[in-house]
């Protein structure tokens, strides 16, 4: 089927999102254009441009998720169901009709969702679900593999050296750094990599074309102060500095 729900434990959500590109493990992590994390902020601008980012991708290759369904507010999940319903009437034997597109939702809201009763008749067994072992060495691969090569801007590209994970012991391009108390020098330790990378071949040249600005940018700070992280605000303020090119043409 080009269209699978899936129903899970909340808390093997992301997991499971994991596995259904675990695959093939020389394939890199999703984008942002191939899964929507939805939250009750999610509006239906959202979920419909994301439905025909599906269905209409020149590849009919990628898989697309739509993660944690269940927390779109009902008018959103009805109006999604509508439009998603439009979307796929009449593709039989259309260039499109072999679009591939997974919603997931959490089994503790199943009886909640109007989504999920509405497409009920699209659910499928999930592959079983990968421990934390097997989604720690994916990540892990995962992060040591960066591409070759980073593209700022629509209109300009520089060879890149994966820069940041020359400067972790793993050669890693991420790094989690946390401590069990304040004050042991987290800042420090980020604002000393941050210096470093200056220093990379390449970096004072590309650094230097994001947003046209004189000084190289070599650390984004983003303030939580929540009890509950706002993704969206995160990749707002990345936004602001690194331009997504296939957002923006949306």
């Amino acid at each position: 089927s080009n269209f699978e729900l899936i129903v899970v434990p909340q808390s093997e959500l992301i997991p499971s999102v994991l596995r259904l590109y675990m695959a093939d493990p020389q394939l890199p992590l999703p984008s942002a254009q191939e899964v929507l994390l939805c939250s009750p902020s999610t509006t239906l601008e959202e979920v419909s441009l994301f439905w025909r980012r599906a269905i209409q991708d020149p590849s009919q290759a990628r898989i697309f998720c739509l993660a944690g369904a269940d927390c779109l507010s009902y008018e959103v999940s009805r109006k999604a169901v509508d439009e998603l319903l439009k979307l796929t009437q009449g593709l039989s034997g259309q260039k499109n009709e072999n679009y591939r597109l997974v919603v997931v939702f959490s089994a503790e809201n199943e009886n909640e969702s109007y989504m999920i009763s509405a497409l009920d008749q699209q659910r499928r067994s999930l592959l079983p679900i990968p421990s934390p072992c097997e989604v720690q060495s994916y990540l892990e691969a995962q992060f040591r593999n960066s591409p070759a090569s980073l593209k700022l801007r629509t209109v300009w590209s520089t060879s890149w050296a994966a820069a940041a994970k020359y400067l972790d012991h793993e050669q890693s391009c991420v790094r989690v750094v946390h401590s069990t108390q304040a004050g042991m020098g987290k800042s420090h330790f980020v604002s000393r990599m941050a210096k470093k990378l200056v220093d990379i071949p390449n970096n004072q040249q590309a650094l230097g074309f994001v947003k046209g600005g004189s000084d190289p940018i070599t650390k984004i700070t983003v303030p939580f102060h929540e009890l509950v992280v706002s993704m969206d605000s995160v990749f707002d303020t990345l936004d602001l500095v690194f331009p997504d090119p296939e957002r923006s043409e949306e």
